[in-house]
């Protein structure tokens, strides 16, 4: 098995022979309480689940297999899980912080470096105060820590930094655009964006239609 530490952190399971015609598998677990497929990195593994073809046509493999159970075949040492920060939050006594992406979009494995800090100093661990989504349209997604909502978005002109929606308001994100960039020649990207508290109480949804008589 190999785990892909780039920009789509995607899992890949090499085949002895085809598979319908596919040399390689890419491994996902769809939900909460799958197996933590990839702690079998650099194992001989047999994987278990419903094999499907991709929808959309760039992703690397065609071929993904919904996973429900992996087991290694021979010796295997098994890569000790990524620590989870869901239940960890940002320190309260910090109101407005700055985050900045530096991505490698060349061919290969290249993983996003982020960087989190207020005031210059900084916020650890960097996964509690910013996160990334690279979706299939190859849009990069930004986002903020709990309670915190996107304020400013800038960084390599190239790759047309932009809010999602609207600042400061929850459904906001920084959006960016790397092929573009890497049409113009831009592979190496530096992003950035800030976050402020949210000035909206965790209950009340900053969409809803205002009250009666408001």
């Amino acid at each position: 098995m190999i785990v892909h530490d780039s920009i789509r952190g995607s899992i890949e399971l090499p085949q002895k022979a085809p598979v319908c015609g596919e040399a390689s598998i890419r491994l996902v677990v769809f939900g909460a309480g799958g197996p933590d497929v990839d702690s079998y990195a650099g194992c001989r593994v047999r994987t278990f689940g419903s094999l499907q073809y991709s929808s959309i046509g760039n992703i690397e493999m065609d071929m993904y297999q919904d996973v429900r159970k992996v087991e290694a075949i021979g010796a295997c040492k098994r890569t000790p899980p990524a620590p989870d920060y869901s239940h960890v939050e940002p320190r309260s006594d910090v109101h407005d912080y700055e985050v900045s992406m530096d991505v490698d979009y060349t061919e290969g494995d290249h993983p996003v470096v982020f960087h989190a800090s207020v005031r210059g100093q900084a916020l650890e661990p960097v996964q509690v105060y910013a996160s990334y989504d690279f979706t299939s349209d190859y849009v990069l997604y930004g986002h903020c820590g709990k309670g915190f909502v996107i304020d400013k978005v800038s960084g390599t002109p190239e790759a047309r930094p932009m809010h999602f929606d609207t600042p400061r308001t929850r459904l906001d994100m920084a959006a960016y655009d790397p092929e573009t960039a890497a049409a113009a020649g831009k592979w190496q990207l530096h992003l950035m964006y800030s976050c402020t508290r949210d000035a909206l109480p965790d209950d009340v949804d900053d969409e809803a239609p205002p009250a009666p008589g408001a």
